[in-house]
């Protein structure tokens, strides 16, 4: 927050990209003050279209669609944060995660297409990271569509890249293992 705050007028993309990235925390669990209050207020405004401002929005979306806000502004976050690859472009797998989420939560039609461009992004760039969130997420969708050996696929594929990733982080961890065990339930395991 204070090096947000130490940016000059005109770099307002760095600034929100910086907002972004505290706001998001909150749901890794940080303690933010007023954080929730403000993602509320920042469902009121219209947001630009610089990646600190894409992220700003896909962290907006997200929130509303924790948050039960409306529906309507939710997805226009998220298509938002998502149109023209810039997000995708210039994010590892954080602020896309949290837009594609908030759009298949609200059953759009545009997750497929979009969760596609995102699967090639993710290969294109070789971040470690975007094959963890791509993995996972790759799983709790294929989960939700019911493709079961596929959805055990990917998800025993984000454990293995977790563990090359040296990830330690328990909150990361319990999603992988509550979907493998929704899998495993689905399966009859």
């Amino acid at each position: 927050r204070r090096a947000a705050g130490e940016l000059p007028p005109e770099l307002e993309d760095e600034h929100e990209a910086l907002e972004a990235v505290e706001l998001i925390s909150i749901y890794f669990g940080a303690k933010v003050e007023g954080g929730i209050d403000r993602l509320r207020a920042l469902r009121e405004h219209d947001l630009g279209d610089g990646p600190g401002a894409r992220m700003l929005a896909a962290t907006t979306a997200y929130s509303c669609m924790c948050d039960a806000g409306p529906r309507d502004r939710t997805v226009e976050l998220a298509l938002h944060a998502m149109e023209g690859g810039t997000l995708l472009e210039q994010d590892n797998g954080l602020f896309w995660m949290a837009a594609m989420l908030a759009l298949a939560v609200a059953d759009r039609p545009e997750t497929g297409p979009l969760w596609e461009q995102t699967l090639a992004q993710a290969y294109r760039n070789g971040s470690l990271f975007s094959r963890l969130s791509m993995s996972l997420w790759d799983g709790a969708f294929k989960l939700a569509a019911g493709e079961l050996p596929r959805a055990e696929e990917s998800l025993t594929t984000n454990l293995e890249e977790t563990e090359v990733y040296g990830l330690k982080v328990p909150q990361a961890m319990a999603y992988t293992n509550a979907f493998l065990g929704a899998v495993y339930l689905e399966m009859g395991d």
